[in-house]
């Protein structure tokens, strides 16, 4: 899901499917992708009502991991990247601002392969395998919610992974060109890890997990960071219970706010994590706002929208 304002946002789709509104909600447009009905969208940026940049999500070796781009609100998508390599997986994606963005995908030779672009989606160029810290056994990331990535401010950025003994948070300062790699703290597994991370500026920011084999429960966790993601705490936050899939700051919130979805619905915390407000209770995968305006998407097409919080 990616908002780009109180009435235009799109969301990708499986079977090639990409959904835009440019009315607030009250219609969707649903295109689908040429060539593109074996993938599954789960990565998305939207800038306007005509241009957006998407990426699927699949093994690229049965040529699913492709990225496009469309300038006139879907009515043609041009291929701006493609790659059948063993391994490779994209996991999502995100910008700074039009022409800034990265996407990421599961490692390969024991390194995340990630992609930057300068000109809005255009082009892409893969960062040097040097300057990114080798993964530990079976670390990845999972390509869920397009918020297991985030950027902030012009330059900073951070990858939340799990799959390996413990998750981990990468960080980028300079839009990708260099990482390091820092603990959360947090175990990680098969199927757990950090599934969300956002930041409200350079330094604080919040990051939620569990185990998603586990719909809600005591796996699901919350950590924060005020050194810009260098360490992390869990010590004063509540568990996200059941919404752990998802998070996003609210842009312009201030004391900042931030909203999470997961199988058992969406809340928001107002304390970077110390507490949670409860909303109702069906399945999100994806969240997104611009302002104070947000949206979220489940199963079976479910796409909600939410206003300012009270």
């Amino acid at each position: 899901m990616s908002a780009a304002s109180a009435l235009v946002a799109w969301a990708g789709c499986t079977a090639g499917h990409v959904f835009r509104t440019v009315d607030g909600g009250a219609t969707w447009d649903a295109d689908t992708v040429p060539g593109a009905a074996r993938l599954d969208f789960r990565g998305i940026k939207a800038f306007d009502a005509n241009t957006a940049v998407i990426a699927s999500a699949g093994p690229a070796e049965q040529g699913q991991a492709h990225l496009y781009r469309t300038v006139d609100g879907g009515k043609h998508w041009s291929l701006t990247w493609s790659d059948t390599t063993k391994g490779i997986f994209l996991d999502g994606i995100a910008f700074w601002d039009a022409r800034h963005g990265f996407t990421f995908s599961d490692p390969v030779g024991g390194k995340f392969v990630i992609l930057t672009t300068d000109d809005g989606g255009s082009n892409w160029t893969r960062t040097a395998p040097a300057n990114i810290p080798p993964v530990l056994p079976n670390e990845a990331a999972f390509a869920a919610s397009n918020t297991q990535l985030t950027v902030q401010g012009s330059s900073n950025a951070w990858i939340a992974t799990g799959g390996g003994k413990e998750a981990r948070v990468f960080r980028s300062t300079d839009r990708g060109r260099s990482w390091t790699a820092s603990s959360s703290g947090l175990p990680g597994g098969t199927s757990s890890g950090l599934f969300g991370i956002a930041f409200s500026d350079a330094m604080h920011g919040l990051a939620v997990g569990g185990d998603y084999a586990i719909a809600r429960g005591p796996s699901d966790r919350a950590i924060r960071t005020s050194d810009g993601g260098v360490t992390w705490s869990g010590a004063n936050t509540a568990s996200p219970d059941g919404v752990s899939t998802g998070l996003v700051f609210m842009p312009g919130s201030n004391p900042p706010v931030f909203a999470a979805v997961g199988a058992h619905g969406a809340a928001i915390t107002r304390d970077l994590g110390a507490t949670w407000s409860f909303g109702d209770t069906l399945t999100y995968w994806g969240v997104s706002f611009a302002g104070n305006t947000g949206w979220a998407v489940g199963p079976r097409g479910r796409i909600a929208k939410y206003g300012a919080p009270k």
